[in-house]
């Protein structure tokens, strides 16, 4: 499920969402996610990571839509 060296970063193969949480007094998302083996991994984003990744997702998914030129 995992795969690092000093190279790379470390890849999580996600299937499924299981679950998403507001925590740490409001500050963290907490994401549940089910691995492609079943098994559960989650990931802790502070809210201002969150922010910066819808606005990533949405520059990425506003990009693949554009007819090419």
């Amino acid at each position: 499920m995992t795969a690092s060296d000093d190279r790379v970063p470390y890849v999580l193969g996600a299937a499924m969402v299981r679950s998403v949480e507001i925590v740490d007094g409001g500050d963290t998302l907490a994401v549940r996610l089910r691995a492609p083996d079943d098994s559960e991994f989650c990931v802790l984003l502070p809210i201002g990571v969150v922010g910066d990744l819808l606005f990533q997702l949405a520059d990425v998914l506003s990009l693949s839509h554009d007819p090419l030129p």
